[in-house]
């Protein structure tokens, strides 16, 4: 049993050795179907990722400067495909030191996203943590991935998302929006700052107020829809059986959907 063990351990190192220290921005992947890097996350194409360490090195894809990042002595950045032929960007760390990571997500386009971070420890026990969300055109969201490379601990990730982020997203989608919703950001706006005074001292209140926006947000949306003859409980991009479909719902009800996921993402948190 130990000589198993010990040519596996050998095995084991040979294969990392074979990683080399810079990887060029979406190049092939690496061979690591075998052994993993400690540190993978993935998420899919429509927004795109830039992971930060605390000693301020950088992977995958500066939105403010407009540039990729390679900081990492041992690292993977690149586009990768499911068995679907599904696309999404991937940034995978070799040599992760524990500690915080704070991940930017990037939307390209209005979008629901998905973000999957995958950790294994020192003695390879993996575990998997997928967050989702809503994301506008240009916004930046943030999540806090704790990261520990010792035997028995999991790494975690937290969505960061407060009540400033998103009255910043109500503000951004009614003011591109001008198809008789006024009265609804009003309403929103009237609750959003009714919310602002019970944060942090009561959270019922708080919760009361957060939910009564999901609630007119809802509302709003179910009379859109009715005016444009569309079904009510239009919900999932993926059910369209055309893309002119998808392109009329990401256009007029993808904009209620992110800021009811959101809002329902801030009472979340308080939960």
């Amino acid at each position: 049993m130990k000589k198993i063990y010990l040519i596996f351990l050998l095995l084991l190192i040979n294969v990392l050795k074979v990683f080399p220290d810079d990887v060029n921005q979406y190049a092939r992947p690496l061979e690591t179907g075998i052994f993993p890097l400690p540190l993978t996350i993935r998420c899919n194409f429509e927004v795109e990722m830039l992971l930060e360490e605390y000693k301020g090195r950088k992977a995958g894809y500066d939105s403010v400067n407009k540039k990729n990042m390679n900081e990492f002595e041992r690292h993977e950045v690149f586009c990768g495909q499911d068995g679907d032929n599904t696309t999404y960007n991937v940034i995978s760390i070799g040599k992760p030191i524990s500690s915080l990571y704070k991940l930017k997500v990037y939307g390209t386009k209005n979008t629901q996203y998905w973000v999957d971070i995958g950790g294994m420890n020192e003695i390879m026990e993996s575990n998997d943590v997928t967050l989702y969300g809503m994301i506008l055109k240009d916004e930046v969201q943030e999540i806090e991935i704790l990261y520990s490379a010792m035997a028995g601990e999991k790494t975690t990730a937290t969505r960061i998302f407060t009540l400033d982020d998103y009255e910043k997203e109500v503000e951004k989608i009614f003011k591109s929006d001008s198809k008789g919703l006024k009265q609804v950001r009003k309403e929103v706006n009237k609750s959003i700052k009714a919310a602002k005074q019970y944060q942090g001292k009561d959270n019922q209140k708080y919760i009361e107020q957060i939910d009564n926006i999901a609630r007119l947000l809802e509302k709003a949306r179910k009379e859109y829809l009715v005016k444009s003859g569309k079904p009510v409980d239009l919900v999932a991009v993926q059910s369209f059986p055309m893309y002119s479909e998808q392109e009329w719902y990401e256009n007029n009800i993808l904009k209620f959907d992110i800021l009811i996921s959101n809002a329902q993402e801030l009472v979340k948190q308080i939960k």
